[in-house]
């Protein structure tokens, strides 16, 4: 009777947890940072798209320099673990014995290094980065590499799909506080991958959206911390 007990609880607790995870992820779920956007400019037409925002006690300009600093390492083990295993983008996995999200690198940093590049940045206002592949494949998901943004624009084998992202900051109404947001798009021409990536999104949606939640949290906690946010103990 003892274990049944134990195992409710635990499984009440499981319960509560996600629920609080759906909530935090329909509330979130919003486009805040109306207007144009640097995302437009790279990938104007997509099928599959998610996007996120909270607001920030903090302004712009650190929000903005906390999304380019903040650690792999504070996004927490568990947004790291699913990050790496969702295989979106799959470079992120990177070789055996690779650490590419752990330690004190600034993640975009670490992402760049393997693959993932920085398509267009607007100094405290948002920067874009995406990747090329065939992220359904369970063997090879890489995509070839591109050398400039201009490249990756004009870039249309039907073979791969193209993902973008972006974090966007905008002042909030209220004086010193900030709309943070990151949106993802994905563009898959030919119909019949899209159809196999449609089955591979709805896989992965979910567990996205908790890094990306994870990620923007983090970016905030820090963006709130301020300059001694270098000086404080990252979350793992």
């Amino acid at each position: 009777m003892r274990r049944r007990a134990i195992a409710a609880l635990a499984l009440a607790g499981l319960l509560a947890a996600l629920a609080i995870l759906v909530r935090d992820m329909r509330a979130a779920a919003v486009r805040r940072v109306a207007g144009p956007l640097l995302l437009d400019e790279v990938l104007p037409e997509y099928e599959f798209s998610s996007v996120f925002s909270i607001p920030v006690a903090a302004e712009p300009a650190a929000t903005y320099r906390a999304a380019l600093e903040l650690p792999a390492r504070d996004l927490g083990a568990v947004a790291r673990a699913l990050f790496a295993a969702r295989g979106l983008p799959g470079r992120l996995l990177g070789t055996p014995g690779e650490q590419p999200l752990a330690g004190r690198r600034p993640l975009l940093e670490a992402m760049g290094d393997l693959g993932f590049r920085t398509l267009r940045t607007e100094a405290d206002r948002e920067i874009v980065f995406g990747d090329i592949g065939r992220y359904w494949s369970l063997r090879d998901v890489s995509g070839p590499a591109v050398a400039s943004t201009e490249e990756y624009i004009a870039f249309a084998d039907p073979g791969f799909a193209k993902v973008v992202a972006n974090i966007a900051v905008r002042p909030a109404p209220e004086p010193g506080r900030t709309i943070l947001q990151t949106e993802t798009r994905v563009h898959v021409p030919d119909p019949g991958l899209r159809r196999r990536f449609a089955a591979y999104w709805l896989v992965i949606e979910a567990g996205s959206g908790l890094i990306r939640l994870r990620w923007l949290a983090a970016i905030a906690r820090r963006a709130e911390r301020g300059p001694e946010a270098d000086g404080g103990r990252g979350a793992g």
